[in-house]
């Protein structure tokens, strides 16, 4: 009975929390803030947390750890594009892009203020170190990285690769999810088919 009155309570703080900081920025919101909106005393929030920032920190890392489990089941192959001119390569699959876009919409209102101009959240760069790690282990698995042909650093070739992902995700949170996550992985499959020039044609 315990154990479910502590998980329930911060369930509670939780969701006050995300709500928050949609409304106010991390900055300005109070743990007097956050215990009035969860309907919790100050005693139960210490309870769980030292302050607003342990608060931050544990939703983070519960939220890339569920992120990277999508990508981490995730198996790179080869695959022939539609008019067969050459062999191409899908480090993630669609049904991992899927499922973190669907566990984003799910989870929209605290995804949305982590990422928004007041949410002073780190989750994007911690998103993309993860995506990078998750890279270069299914790369190494086909022995396909060939970063010298550019003579490209290794850096922005990553930033190049992880950008139709990263950023088209990004954009879509903070412009409300309007599109369904099926839409999502059409268009990161076609960002990552069409070079920005073709786009000016």
């Amino acid at each position: 009975m315990v154990i479910h009155r502590k998980t329930s309570s911060k369930k509670d703080i939780k969701k006050a929390f995300a709500k928050l900081l949609n409304e106010k920025g991390l900055e300005k919101i109070t743990v007097s803030d956050i215990t009035r909106r969860a309907d919790v005393n100050r005693g139960t929030f210490y309870s769980h947390y030292t302050d607003k920032y342990e608060l931050l920190n544990e939703i983070e890392d519960e939220i890339l750890s569920n992120l990277k489990g999508y990508f981490d089941e995730s198996v790179p192959k080869i695959i022939k594009p539609v008019n067969d001119e050459k062999e191409d390569v899908q480090l993630f699959s669609n049904d991992s892009i899927l499922h973190a876009a669907t566990y984003a919409k799910d989870n929209f209102e605290m995804i949305h203020g982590l990422i928004s101009e007041g949410g002073n959240s780190k989750l994007i760069p911690k998103f993309k170190k993860i995506m990078v790690d998750v890279l270069q282990e299914r790369a190494k698995k086909i022995g396909v990285l060939n970063f010298n042909k550019f003579k490209m650093p290794d850096g922005y070739a990553y930033e190049i690769m992880l950008s139709s992902v990263v950023s088209i995700l990004e954009y879509w949170i903070l412009n409300d999810t309007k599109e369904s996550p099926e839409e999502i992985v059409k268009i990161i499959n076609t960002a990552a088919c069409v070079a920005p020039t073709e786009f000016l044609m």
